[in-house]
């Protein structure tokens, strides 16, 4: 039998220990049993390790991908690579409009993934993006802080009120936040002096009272009345 010489050799991160035994090993490829310099020990492949296919267990690459730290890929920028999960291995990115998350990093540079999202509306990439736009009774006026997962908050103007308030991003582009709050207060107010359910008012000042059976042209025309008194205008019916 020829003698094993490849004991102590190193390739890669690996070290030879020995060869490995065909009862170990269902294959028709010859194996070596290896040490990695984590001290995890493995049956490999001998062609793989010879070759540089097989360098390590898995352990060095991250520090092989340590490289795309800092790097930006379309809407994405690399913060830190992260674990393996499902055979994977994702990275923790911050997208342009400050939301930080966890994506596939063959993902993000291959282009599959290129933003969080934010991109789909209206393609609103820049942290500073909304400055001066409205949205309902608010202004924005700066960015106030940003959140690792939630993105980025920004402080508003209410030109109701006058009021200031911090709404997250996502909430003024989407419709979700409309003022600082003082609107909900008027119109619970005008479904009390009107005698009918807030959202009856609601139906009203939307213009949409017409379709419904149970709103009759009397309360509409008074909850116009009595909003027209107090200043109440929802911020889908400003030019009320």
């Amino acid at each position: 039998m020829k003698k094993f010489t490849h004991v102590n050799k190193q390739f890669g991160y690996w070290t030879v220990l020995s060869e490995s035994s065909t009862e170990i090993i269902i294959s028709e490829k010859k194996h070596w049993y290896c040490r990695c310099v984590c001290n995890r020990k493995l049956h490999v492949r001998a062609d793989s390790v010879t070759s540089g296919k097989s360098k390590s267990c898995g352990c060095r690459r991250s520090e092989d991908l340590s490289k795309f730290e800092g790097q930006k890929f379309n809407s994405w920028t690399i913060l830190s690579i992260g674990i393996i999960r499902n055979t994977h291995r994702y990275a923790m990115c911050r997208c342009d409009c400050g939301y930080v998350a966890e994506v596939r990093l063959s993902s993000v540079r291959c282009g599959t993934s290129t933003s969080c999202g934010c991109t789909r509306k209206g393609g609103r990439t820049v942290l500073r993006d909304l400055e001066g736009e409205e949205f309902g009774h608010l202004v924005a006026l700066d960015v106030h802080h940003t959140h690792p997962r939630r993105g980025a908050f920004w402080r508003c103007l209410c030109k109701v009120c006058g009021q200031e308030t911090v709404v997250q991003r996502s909430n003024l582009i989407n419709g979700t936040t409309s003022s600082c709050g003082c609107r909900k207060g008027l119109g619970r107010k005008v479904a009390e002096l009107a005698g009918c359910a807030q959202s009856a008012v609601s139906v009203i000042m939307h213009n949409k009272w017409r379709e419904k059976k149970h709103v009759k042209p009397e309360l509409a025309a008074k909850v116009k009345r009595i909003a027209k008194e107090l200043g109440y205008k929802p911020w889908y019916n400003l030019t009320m």
